[in-house]
Parts: C-alpha cells; sequence; structure tokens
C-alpha cells in the first residue's frame, strides 16, 4: 500500500499486475511501463500485462508505438509486440470475475495492513498478526499432545 507520494511509476517486464489507485492528489501521478506501453492512471483499477490493458474502475490512458488511447471502464485493448494498440473492446465475464476475485482480496489486505480501530479491535496490525502466529503455535503443540496421548494409549485428551 503506496500512501501520499507524488510521482510513482512501476515497471513490469513480464507477467500481469492488477492495480487499484484511488483517486491522486493534484500533481501527483502513476505510471505503469511495460516493454511495449505506458499505462498513466489518476484514480482507477485495471491489469495489465505487455501484451494487454483491461479497465475495470475509471479510465486509463495508454500509449504505445507513438498511439495514445484513452480506455475506459469496462473495456480492453490488445497491445502488440511492437507497442501496437487495438481498438478498445468490451471485456468478457471471466476478467471482469478475476478483477472481483483481486478487488475483494485487496480490501482485506489494506485492512489488514493499517490499524483501523473499528476493524480490528483496537489493536495494531502487527499485534493481531502476531496473535495469530502464537494462535497457529499453540494449535500446533495441542495437536502434538494430542497425537502423542494417542500414540502412547493414554486415553482421550478433552482439549
Amino acid at each position: 500500500v503506496l500512501k501520499d507520494l507524488a510521482e510513482i511509476d512501476v515497471a513490469l517486464e513480464t507477467g500481469k499486475v492488477f492495480a487499484k489507485v484511488r483517486k491522486l492528489k493534484s500533481g501527483s501521478s502513476f505510471r505503469l511501463h511495460t516493454p511495449t506501453a505506458v499505462a498513466t492512471v489518476r484514480g482507477t483499477g485495471w491489469s495489465q500485462s505487455s501484451e494487454r490493458l483491461q479497465v475495470f474502475e475509471g479510465s486509463v490512458g495508454l500509449r504505445g508505438s507513438g498511439q495514445e488511447l484513452a480506455v475506459d471502464e469496462g473495456f480492453g485493448v490488445v497491445i502488440g509486440p511492437a507497442g501496437e494498440l487495438s481498438e478498445p473492446a468490451a471485456l468478457d465475464d471471466e476478467a471482469k470475475q478475476s478483477w472481483h476475485e483481486f478487488s475483494k482480496d485487496a480490501e482485506r489486505l489494506a485492512t489488514w495492513s493499517s490499524p483501523l480501530q473499528e476493524d480490528i479491535g483496537g489493536q495494531p496490525a502487527e499485534d493481531m498478526l502476531e496473535a495469530k502466529e502464537e494462535q497457529r503455535e499453540l494449535q500446533h503443540e495441542d495437536d502434538l499432545l494430542r497425537s502423542e496421548i494417542d500414540d502412547t494409549g493414554g486415553g482421550s485428551y478433552g482439549g
């Protein structure tokens, strides 16, 4: 989670990235560079690889091989090997479902990464993660004790 940065430039050489950028302050920018194109956003949600850009929220400015396009919500563009851009086409249901899953996970992770009082009972996120780890360790110890009791025929364990 990046906060309060004026200019963000991200390079993606291979693979695919999903990004959700909340509305940026005046004078701020977020750019995602691939070997074939550059996407510029101010507050939107999209996915991008070197071969494709898909916009799920807002719009994205895309520049490649001398062309510039504004790709609106619900549309995608194919990016050719030399950076040529196709005309925007409507997104399919599979792409929309991928975005829905990413967006849900991103919101959950954003909640864990910030100490929101109402969401985590007043404890900083690090304390919550430590408590979860301690709980896992105690459960593991409990499981080991149960296993030892079962192996020695010592009856049942009422934990």
